[in-house]
């Protein structure tokens, strides 16, 4: 080569079954990592435990409940409690991806692999991508229910495969320092009626949904309910009119009167109660 030319360099091009033997080579190192440096149950029970409870913020997240439908609610482990789980289990591999979108819907599927135990499950999810009268959404508005499936769908995966009965002392530390602490009833209920009046519906609305008729009948597991609902709602698992449905009259026409939202006060209970969340 004369001092005049100039060497071009031509990058090599790593066709896909070539990606397949790095992936393998990959995963195959991890695996032998996991196998040299195991994990302590001891060790990930405290270090998701610290976690989870490090504020009260950060506990509340990580739960949620959402109706089922009959006056019953779904209650179980958020997505935040999932990225808690997946991140102090150790030797734990998750993800997602979308695997179907139409107008309609967006289908995700989670993938979650044990390293160490060699255990790989996955889970899907499907997201309605349409309004309660079938009007597609927008491009920003799919987007964003591909990634709440794909959170979901994560988290159900992360959930097969770590053993529930491993999270179970991490949810009731969650679940004692939220309802365990001397925090009283009162200070609960209007720190729950705040909330209340930020979602911009009828109070009434929350009060038949978690079946009492006025504030102060409401005790600590009805605050529990709140509680999660809105960390259900705050995480796209449910909506607020699906949460509380609104009232309608005997003829399914017309929405029966209820109180303004200003003229509902929570009220000091007649005597001592458990505690309730704090929301």
């Amino acid at each position: 080569m004369s001092e005049n030319e100039v060497e071009v360099y031509e990058p090599e091009v790593i066709t896909g079954s070539a990606l397949m033997v790095l992936e393998k080579a990959a995963i195959d190192m991890q695996i032998v990592t996991a196998k040299t440096y195991p994990r302590s149950i001891v060790e990930f029970q405290r270090d998701s435990t610290d976690l989870a409870t490090q504020d009260e913020e950060v506990a509340e997240s990580c739960l949620y409940s959402r109706p089922v439908g009959g006056g019953k609610n779904a209650e179980g482990m958020s997505i935040r409690m999932a990225e808690i789980v997946s991140a102090c289990y150790g030797n734990l591999i998750s993800g997602a991806r979308i695997i179907e979108q139409t107008d309609r819907y967006v289908i995700a599927q989670g993938v979650c692999h044990d390293l160490q135990k060699n255990v790989r499950k996955s889970a899907e999810h499907k997201e309605s991508t349409v309004d309660k009268n079938g009007k597609p959404y927008s491009e920003r508005q799919r987007a964003l229910m591909a990634s709440v499936a794909c959170a979901k769908a994560e988290r159900n995966a992360i959930f097969k495969v770590v053993p529930r009965a491993l999270c179970k002392p991490v949810e009731k530390a969650v679940r004692d320092m939220l309802f365990g602490d001397g925090k009283s009833l009162e200070k609960r209920r209007e720190l729950a009626t705040g909330w209340i009046k930020k979602l911009g519906i009828d109070p009434q609305r929350v009060l038949v949904a978690i079946g009492v008729t006025e504030f102060k009948e409401i005790c600590g597991k009805h605050l529990e309910i709140l509680s999660g609902l809105k960390n259900a709602i705050k995480d796209g698992d449910t909506t607020i009119d699906e949460a509380f449905p609104v009232i309608m009259s005997e003829d399914g026409t017309d929405i029966i009167p209820v109180a303004k939202p200003q003229e509902v006060k929570a009220e000091k209970p007649a005597e001592k109660v458990d505690n309730g969340q704090l929301l």
